[in-house]
């Protein structure tokens, strides 16, 4: 109220008493503050009329803005020992660069403005710095505003002010310290802050998390109650996710402090017994959303391989994937939970033995129980289930497979004929999947199906039985062809999920070719389709993949007695569909939005079952056999050359086969072009590591060469000049002018001694006052004592430095002893120059090289001298701002009538006489 009234009063004073016909604009209410702050001598007057723009900032946002900007950043530096004028300089800076909350009449101008506001800030580089240091100051009414100011400058112009924090010394490590700081308000504007300042720069991350930032962090989510924190914790998971995402160096530094361990205390929390999905608040639901998001940056497929298993151990090592496995089959979890739950289960796993093998051993919690690979297939057939939960059922059991023989040996054998066979298996859920009327359902199974499938497999999965009414016993293949061809109205996602399942089983697989050639409906139907013009998109795809089973049956068939042979395949291409119309199939396919899409991650996302076409795992398959097929088009290559293992094991190589190829063939093959893969991939990686070091040598030399092509034509000048020797030798000219030198140098240089030794003599008495300083410091503050200490240690790293100069000084004294005896060889050889030019010549320019390195170091050791210079008269003030606190602190303790010792006294006394001296 004392603040309004005083305010009241000032504008009342600036601006009079207005009439009812008369009253001021806003820019005249601000012009004349201005005018107040820039013309008034008293503190207070300012600090006033501050005040006054601090409380107007809002309502006159444009002419506070324009007006006053310059003068608040004016009396920031200016005033900078007055916490409360800066505060509100501040607060009015903050109140013009902020954007207002959207709304509909506001529209973008508000947003704008701030950002025009900003950039007009930021002109000036040095007002970034200058907030930096503000941090420094410990009052809220300061630090507060300040914290905000830069947040909001960051929001408004990321890439600008954090170019200025990256070049501001110490700037980073002044916004760490705001976590430490005890007063919440702070340290949750701090946590604002950085999660600004982290966004998309990789240097800051880097800083910042070489500044402690995990260990803060991950403290103060403890200390917040982790999953049951506020947004607090939501706000620290995303900083963290900010400097793990896409930044290697830190992820490693994350792996290697063992900080992955403390994670697992994330998911230590009871879960409600029941179905009890309504006592998980929102903020809880959030919060281990994002805890589930940290694990997976920390495991992404995107990350590079090596970094990816060895979290992917540790996670299994220290209990972490027990816990999350815990959590698929728990009550009560949100769906969006469980969906983040089953996908981060499934990269934690992926690729990764150890992990895949303990996944094996969990089962469910039911009675009786299931493993979780059938709980996940039942849930990916399951139509009453949401897409997303089903699409990360089908990307948990991919994980599982990839990159696995052995599991995916045991997913194809339950498929096939047994003895023994449980009342449910995969092979059972499988086929019910793939030939129910649920399209997902038929889509999803054959993607899965398609994963599970290897070069030793699949003439496996030839042998699998079916029982269907009114066909009796039919084989897999038969029964899938049989739908394709036989069901006109079947739906179109049903029918490309069939089709990359054919693809991928035929693929490298002649006896597969040789049985899908076979049965005489199935060339004819894959023409008819590629001769048919579709309206949607989805349609066209199938085409497109209709032409790409035709073109595998080309590419791998093995010269076996069919009813098509390769010729014949060949030719019903080029007559029937025509060359360019069947490689325009093949190229809209990778063109399509579709597989786009799908090569972007292994994961589907799909908000609905219409824009789900194909997976990342066929969309590396398509890209290795589309040339294949192309080029046996064309006669170029053998039909039985062999195009790449199933793409979603990623490193199985291509191979050949014939009509006598056997499976332990494949198997050696296989083996073989992995050795082969391995060594080309390690051979790349030493390759790129040369690259990079050539590139490196390269700008070396340029520099060098550039700076020797200088030195050439310098050279190329004395040359000339000594040209005239060989007529006219002489003795005096150039060694006479290294004598003189010579000498001005040595004199310089005994200055110099001189100056460093009196410089000695004066570090001795500083530090003879410090330790004056350190006994007068156990009575004093703590703050002084630490500042004396922070002195003695700087006196230490001076006198270090300055012994250091005195040892290069040293070696200097011999490289002037021997530019000595060179010019008198100099001398010696001169009287010969007429006969011997070109030796006399060559000592003078090596001279004269000598010369030039003497005058560098010279100029070096001056530049270290001012730099001593400077640190000396730094600590002098140091000094002096220690007695001073000294004093005060004695005076205080003499108020307070706390007894001085006659010691401190007769301190105190000489000290002042030495100052009246």
């Amino acid at each position: 109220g004392h603040d309004k009234a005083k305010m009241a009063a000032l504008l009342k004073g600036l601006l009079g008493s207005p009439g009812p016909d008369n009253q001021p604009s806003g820019a005249e209410m601000i012009a004349k503050l201005r005018n107040r702050v820039t013309s008034s001598t008293l503190l207070e007057d300012r600090r006033d009329a501050v005040r006054a723009i601090k409380a107007l900032a809002k309502k006159f946002r444009v002419e506070v803005g324009t007006q006053c900007m310059s003068v608040l950043t004016d009396v920031i530096r200016n005033d900078r020992m007055d916490s409360e004028i800066v505060g509100y300089a501040v607060e009015a800076l903050w109140s013009v660069m902020e954007n207002p909350p959207p709304s509909k009449d506001a529209g973008t101008q508000g947003s704008d403005l701030g950002i025009q506001f900003s950039e007009a800030f930021l002109k000036d580089s040095e007002n970034v710095t200058m907030l930096l240091n503000l941090l420094e100051d410990f009052d809220f009414q300061v630090r507060r505003p300040t914290t905000c100011l830069i947040t909001t400058l960051l929001m408004n112009r990321l890439s600008d002010v954090q170019e200025a924090i990256l070049v501001s010394p110490m700037g980073i490590s002044r916004m760490m310290d705001l976590l430490v700081d005890s007063r919440e308000v702070i340290r949750n504007d701090a946590l604002l802050l950085l999660m600004q300042m982290t966004r998309s720069n990789g240097q800051i991350q880097k800083i910042v998390a070489f500044e402690n930032a995990f260990d803060r962090l991950l403290a103060i989510i403890r200390e917040e109650g982790f999953s049951d924190g506020g947004i607090v914790v939501q706000d620290c998971l995303t900083i963290m996710q900010n400097l793990l995402k896409g930044n290697n160096s830190n992820q490693a530094f994350f792996r290697e402090a063992s900080l992955i361990q403390l994670l697992v205390a994330f998911f230590e929390f009871n879960l409600p017994q029941g179905s009890a999905e309504s006592s998980w608040s929102a903020q809880k639901v959030t919060n281990v959303y994002h805890m589930l998001r940290l694990v997976r940056t920390l495991v992404s497929p995107s990350n590079p391989q090596q970094a990816t298993v060895s979290c992917q151990k540790i996670m299994n090592q220290c209990g972490l994937q027990k816990l999350l496995c815990s959590f698929m089959f728990a009550n009560g979890v949100p769906t969006e939970i469980l969906i983040e739950t089953i996908s981060t289960v499934a990269e934690v796993i992926r690729g990764c033995d150890a992990n895949q093998q303990y996944f094996e051993t969990v089962t469910t919690p039911s009675d009786p129980p299931r493993s979780a690979n059938l709980a996940l297939l039942m849930s990916m057939v399951t139509e009453k289930q949401p897409l997303m939960l089903r699409l990360a059922a089908l990307y948990c059991f991919q994980c599982y497979v990839h990159k696995n023989e052995a599991g995916q040996a045991r997913v194809i054998n339950t498929l096939l004929p047994s003895s023994a066979e449980p009342s449910v298996s995969a092979g059972q859920v499988l086929c019910a999947g793939l030939f129910s009327q649920d399209p997902l359902s038929n889509w999803c199974t054959a993607l899965a199906l398609s994963t599970s499938l290897n070069a030793t497999l699949k003439p496996q999965l030839l042998r699998v039985q079916l029982s269907m009414q009114g066909r009796g016993q039919v084989t897999l293949l038969q029964q899938i062809t049989g739908i394709l061809t036989a069901n006109a109205d079947l739906k179109v996602q049903t029918r490309i999920g069939l089709l990359i399942l054919l693809c991928t089983w035929l693929s490298n697989c002649s006896i597969a070719v040789v049985q899908f050639l076979n049965d005489a409906a199935n060339i004819p139907f894959l023409t008819a389709q590629m001769e048919h013009h579709y309206s949607t998109e989805p349609e066209q795809l199938f085409r497109n993949l209709c032409a790409t089973l035709l073109g595998i049956c080309l590419a791998y068939h093995d010269d076996s007695p069919t009813q098509y042979s390769p010729d014949t395949l060949r030719q019903i291409i080029i007559h029937r569909v025509g060359k360019d119309a069947f490689s325009e199939c093949l190229s809209q396919i990778s063109s399509s939005e579709f597989f786009t899409k799908a090569t972007r991650s292994p994961q589907v996302y799909a908000e609905t079952v219409e824009s789900i076409c194909f997976d990342y795992s066929f969309t590396v398959l398509f890209k290795q056999i589309s040339d294949v097929i192309l080029r046996s088009l064309d006669g170029t290559a053998p039909p039985q050359v062999a195009a790449p293992n199933p793409v979603q094991n990623g490193t199985e190589a291509l191979s050949t086969h014939n009509s006598s190829t056997t499976i332990e063939d494949h198997d050696s093959i296989v083996t073989s072009y992995k050795e082969l893969i391995r060594d080309q991939d390690q051979e790349l990686t030493e390759l790129r590591e040369k690259y990079a070091a050539l590139e490196k040598l390269r700008s070396t030399v340029a520099a060098v060469l550039h700076q020797q092509t200088q030195e050439i034509q310098t050279l190329k000048g004395q040359v000339a000049m000594y040209a005239d020797l060989k007529e006219q030798p002489t003795e005096g000219g150039e060694v006479a002018q290294l004598q003189n030198t010579i000498v001005s140098l040595q004199r310089i240089q005994d200055s110099q001694r001189q100056e460093i030794a009196n410089k000695n003599v004066a570090f001795e008495q500083l530090q003879r006052d410090l330790e004056a300083a350190k006994t007068a410091q156990l009575h004093g503050s703590a703050s002084a004592s630490e500042e004396a200490i922070k002195a003695k240690e700087e006196v230490a790293q001076v006198r270090a430095e300055n012994e250091a100069l005195m040892t290069e000084r040293d070696a200097l004294d011999e490289q002037l002893r021997a530019l000595q005896e060179q010019q008198q060889r100099t001398q010696e050889t001169q009287t010969s120059a007429a006969a011997n030019f070109d030796s006399s010549s060559a000592q003078v320019v090596e001279l004269q090289q000598k010369l030039t390195q003497l005058q560098r170091a010279y100029q070096e050791m001056q530049e270290r001298n001012q730099t001593i210079e400077k640190e000396q008269e730094d600590l002098l003030v140091l000094l002096a701002e220690h007695d001073a606190k000294h004093k005060k602190y004695r005076s205080l303790l003499k108020d307070h009538n706390v007894d001085v010792s006659e010691e401190e006294e007769s301190l105190t006394e000489s000290e002042e006489e030495e100052e009246e001296g």
